[in-house]
């Protein structure tokens, strides 16, 4: 009779064992780097709309400082600011607002909420505007003044003429 050495080996059952094994881990690894990259997408979603958001928020503050005269056009919901001439302008739509500055056009998409455009004693001379964004859990207020100096508007009858 021959004798038969045994071969050291893995059985196939500890093969199967630790293939399983290793299958749940990778499993669970994957499921995790799925959360993490769910969790950095909207991350980086609502650190854009951030940007977005201050962008706007700066361009009015611009707007109202620089400009001379804040007319409404309100057929079109739109204010225009004008220095010596009209150079920006900006209109409420129902998905957001609109800014038209040099032939550039920029969009906010955020839902606006209660907002108001005061003019000056029933003039087309705006000189507030304010206004919420977002979510209804989470609106952001602004609130934006222009004060008009008093000799503008005592002649305010020639404005139409020099613009």
């Amino acid at each position: 009779m021959m004798k038969i050495d045994k071969i050291p080996a893995f059985t196939l059952v500890e093969i199967t064992i630790v293939l399983l094994l290793s299958m749940m881990v990778i499993g669970i690894v994957s499921l995790g780097y799925r959360h993490f990259e769910q969790y950095r997408s909207l991350q980086r979603q609502s650190s854009v709309k951030l940007s977005e958001v201050l962008l706007m928020h700066n361009r009015f503050l611009n707007y109202f400082e620089r400009a001379k005269i804040i007319e409404e056009n309100t057929e079109e919901k739109q204010l225009i600011f004008k220095d010596s001439v009209a150079f920006a302008s900006c209109r409420f739509e129902e998905g957001g607002i609109v800014f038209l500055q040099a032939g550039n056009k920029d969009t906010l998409r955020m839902k606006i909420h209660n907002l108001i455009i005061r003019s000056v004693n029933n003039l087309h001379l705006i000189d507030r505007l304010s206004f919420e964004l977002g979510e209804n859990e989470k609106l952001l207020s602004f609130d934006y003044k222009k004060d008009y100096a008093r000799a503008l508007l005592f002649n305010t009858k020639d404005l139409s003429d020099e613009y």
